[in-house]
């Protein structure tokens, strides 16, 4: 069953008035339904509501919240008497549709196997590569809804800009992320990761909820976004090497899925970090290893992550990443309230 709204935990976070503006997204999946009928694809849209249902599961519907979240907090800030939390909620749930399309295609390029502690969608019998399909259309789903419900607000363009832009950013991330594992872990630097990761992980994470926020409620002043934007790249900086590390040292039921980060040969702040602090010896071991499938060679790159102590430098990395994010958050001049960015970085800290 696809959520209804926002699931418990986050609901709890919004006012009542809020949520009850919060549209189902079955609702809006009632305008794919009608446009694909008219063309005649009844089974394409039984397929694609089945595979949005399927990815929906587990999900913490994070950008959703967000969303809302960010919209609340300027739609005080602006001093607004007539809140459309209504369209708010449509926008919420654009940004999980594009999210679930972008979680299925990041799949089939890295050959995942679990997601959210469920078989990958596209490792499902009758799916297969026609999961990418599905992914697309997902993406032009998005569009199309941003058209119906969005076209009459002034800021209708720079919404659609918005999508755009998060799509060709994340695009960009995701394609010097496959291109860097054909790379020898000798040419790994973190210039290059921070690049991938802020593209990776920035912009449909946490850039894409605020913007839409911020466009919504009327912010207009460049400066506003500008500023948004270099915090929340430090934040998904952040996010992108916890997931790193949590891809070797998390467990399954924190992470969701498997962790092949060393397998795939990955762009891995921790990889990256094991060759500034190795020495010759280890730098060998690193370069023979990583990358490789055999589980003997694999644990023997995870022994070297710890006798270089990676654990406790990744704590010190992120005790010391939050307290530099809080403390850009407070000198910040916009007029866009700090709590949003505050809550954004306590609920990853120490996830």
């Amino acid at each position: 069953m696809l959520p209804p709204v926002l699931d418990s935990s986050a609901g709890k976070l919004l006012a009542p008035a809020v949520l009850l503006f919060f549209i189902p997204v079955t609702e809006i999946l009632q305008d794919l339904k009608e446009t694909l009928i008219g063309y005649g694809q009844k089974e394409t849209f039984d397929s694609l509501a089945r595979g949005l249902e399927y990815n929906f599961q587990n999900a913490e519907q994070n950008i959703a919240l967000l969303t809302m979240l960010s919209y609340e907090q300027m739609v005080k800030a602006k001093k607004i008497t007539s809140p459309d939390y209504r369209l708010a909620s449509i926008l919420a749930w654009c940004g999980e549709i594009l999210n679930a399309g972008i979680l299925i295609c990041d799949d089939v390029l890295d050959r995942g196997q679990m997601r959210r502690s469920l078989p990958c969608w596209y490792t499902l019998e009758n799916v297969g590569l026609n999961a990418v399909t599905d992914a697309f259309l997902l993406h032009q789903f998005v569009f199309l809804t941003l058209t119906k419900h969005c076209r009459h607000l002034h800021c209708y363009t720079s919404l659609m800009e918005l999508f755009h832009e998060v799509c060709f950013r994340t695009a960009c991330g995701k394609s010097m992320d496959v291109a860097c594992t054909r790379k020898s872990v000798n040419e790994f630097n973190l210039r290059d990761y921070k690049t991938m990761a802020v593209n990776k992980a920035t912009f449909y994470n946490f850039y894409l909820p605020f913007a839409l926020s911020m466009h919504l409620a009327g912010f207009t002043d460049p400066k506003d976004l500008s500023q948004s934007l270099d915090i929340l790249a430090e934040i998904g900086l952040y996010f992108q090497i916890q997931n790193d590390y949590m891809d070797c040292f998390g467990n399954m039921q924190t992470a969701g899925k498997i962790g092949t980060d060393i397998e795939d040969s990955k762009y891995s702040w921790l990889a990256i970090t094991c060759m500034e602090r190795a020495n010759e010896q280890q730098k060998l071991i690193m370069m023979e290893d990583y990358g490789s499938k055999d589980p003997l060679r694999v644990q023997r790159v995870k022994d070297l992550y710890k006798a270089l102590v990676l654990p406790s430098v990744f704590a010190a990395y992120e005790e010391k990443s939050y307290n530099d994010i809080t403390d850009h958050i407070k000198q910040i001049s916009s007029d866009v309230p700090p709590e949003i960015f505050l809550h954004i970085l306590n609920k990853i800290y120490r996830r």
